[in-house]
């Protein structure tokens, strides 16, 4: 196709991406993506070696797929294709490159790069390097360790440009490509051959952040485990198997924390650790203790302008929960989280059915520069524990009286479909897509949540199972602990029906996917 016949756009922005982290390609998207100029267009490359053509686009959802695999491997190759289908369809000056786990940390640069780079072929942070064998396997352990790269300066992968001519010149060489492995120093090593190359070095870092990176530093992921991470380590290995570079912050005792470390090590556990007196007041009542907790974790993110995630200790993560939050408050949401209804509350509570609905705190994000509060006293305790609210009007459940704050802040929420995350959907149902277990816990796509399963364990350890006062809470927890048992551990109980054996064997599918 001639240039005259394609379409012409100035600069085309490539992010190396894969079908299975479609989730990251959703972060930008829904962050530094909705403000690059109207003279970029931009696609998340995917391989697809099922599709007829060398490439398709679907332009809705700005995706390229190239006729490619679609692992780690095959990266050079994987670009190439790309590069030839922009090449094939578009009149265009610059392509950008990037990858799925970068975040622009400066929305000024794609407004500035036409000024800075329109003397230079190829650009970026530059590397130069001899002969050697690679260590990215260190990194990456899908990789070989016999991969030898050539002396070569290069533009480092994270970000960099390619003018018109020289990706015209690249695409005589697509062997070298699919018989390459590193697509940062494939790209490089072959332009050394380019006549009279001209090679910007600038330094990315000061754009691009890990998104890892990002997330670490903006947000304040916990969970607590006081007393019990017998059942916390769970959560926190089902945690890093979907979200393996975010860091947890775990509040425990010492002796909760040695309980983990000798079964479970991880270095983005970041311990938290709570004195002899914090774990007596959590002996005595546990709604109160993490309410004290929680208004300390609020001052101090506060003070370092964090947002807050937080789930309980007895869930269960089945996939990439924690991104789904963390788009939503990207995108402008002070609270985000599975609903919890009011005014179609299940709790036969006429007196609230007028009142905005809040959110369920099992897991669940929100911006606490958005609590307008004066004094950190005992009545931000009681108002976090949700047995006071300054406006006297009644009150459902735990953290309710601060997102009735928050409501006053101006904070806009965004519930998570339940199909997702579990509960209930608007109209206060649990009919979603697992129905039958849904309606015995907060069952999604991604994440289960067992619901007071601590409080049972708590119950046991203090030897008061036959006390004749326990309450019908405790009583729930016990029996949500028995049926949390015996669906990771088999360990029967008298009182397990049909269903919850069902529930078993579902757990132990979601947990081989």
């Amino acid at each position: 196709m001639s240039s005259t016949n394609k379409e012409k756009v100035d600069y085309l922005l490539l992010i190396l991406n894969c079908k299975r982290y479609h989730y990251k390609a959703a972060l930008q998207k829904n962050t530094w993506l909705k403000f690059i100029p109207n003279n970029y267009k931009y696609y998340h490359i995917i391989g697809n070696i099922n599709i007829l053509n060398d490439y398709e686009f679907d332009d809705n959802n700005n995706i390229l797929y190239v006729n490619s695999k679609d692992d780690y491997l095959t990266l050079p190759h994987k670009i190439i294709m790309a590069i030839n289908a922009i090449h094939s369809r578009f009149d265009y000056k610059y392509v950008f490159k990037t990858d799925d786990d970068q975040f622009l940390n400066n929305n000024k640069l794609f407004n500035i790069l036409p000024n800075i780079i329109s003397k230079y072929d190829y650009g970026g942070y530059n590397v130069s390097v001899d002969d050697h064998y690679s260590q990215y396997y260190l990194i990456h352990n899908e990789l070989p360790k016999n991969i030898l790269l050539k002396k070569a300066t290069y533009c480092n992968g994270r970000f960099y440009f390619l003018n018109k001519n020289v990706c015209s010149f690249l695409l005589n060489y697509i062997d070298h490509f699919k018989n390459s492995i590193i697509e940062d120093h494939a790209i490089g090593i072959k332009l050394m051959e380019y006549p009279n190359l001209k090679i910007l070095n600038f330094n990315s870092n000061n754009y691009f952040l890990d998104i890892p990176k990002y997330v670490n530093t903006k947000f304040h992921i916990y969970t607590e485990c006081v007393n019990c991470p017998e059942i916390g380590i769970n959560a926190i290995k089902s945690f890093f198997k979907y979200h393996p570079d975010y860091i947890i912050n775990v509040y425990l005792t010492n002796d909760d924390m040695n309980y983990i470390n000798k079964q479970y090590n991880n270095k983005n556990i970041n311990y938290c650790i709570v004195d002899d007196q914090f774990k007596l007041i959590y002996n005595n009542g546990g709604h109160r203790a993490t309410a004290i907790l929680w208004s300390q974790i609020i001052q101090n993110c506060k003070n370092n302008n964090q947002y807050i995630i937080h789930f309980d200790s007895d869930v269960l993560f089945l996939n990439n929960m924690i991104d789904n939050i963390i788009v939503e408050m990207i995108n402008d949401y002070d609270i985000v989280g599975p609903i919890r209804c009011y005014k179609y509350n299940l709790n036969n509570r006429d007196d609230i059915r007028n009142m905005k609905d809040t959110v369920a705190t099992y897991c669940f994000g929100y911006n606490p520069n958005k609590i307008n509060i004066d004094n950190y006293d005992e009545y931000f305790i009681y108002m976090i524990q949700g047995i006071y609210t300054p406006d006297r009007h009644p009150i459902l459940d735990f953290f309710d009286p601060i997102t009735f704050n928050m409501y006053k802040n101006n904070a806009k929420i965004k519930y998570i479909n339940f199909d997702i995350i579990g509960g209930l959907n608007e109209y206060g149902s649990r009919n979603n897509k697992y129905s039958s277990f849904n309606s015995l816990f907060d069952v999604g796509d991604k994440i289960i949540h067992f619901s007071a399963v601590g409080s049972g364990l708590n119950y046991r350890k203090n030897n008061l199972l036959n006390n004749s006062n326990i309450s019908s809470y405790h009583q729930a927890g016990i029996k949500s602990l028995n049926i949390y048992e015996y669906s990771l551990y088999g360990k029967e109980y008298d009182d397990l029906d049909d269903n919850i054996r069902e529930f078993k064997l579902f757990i132990s599918n979601k947990l081989q996917d």
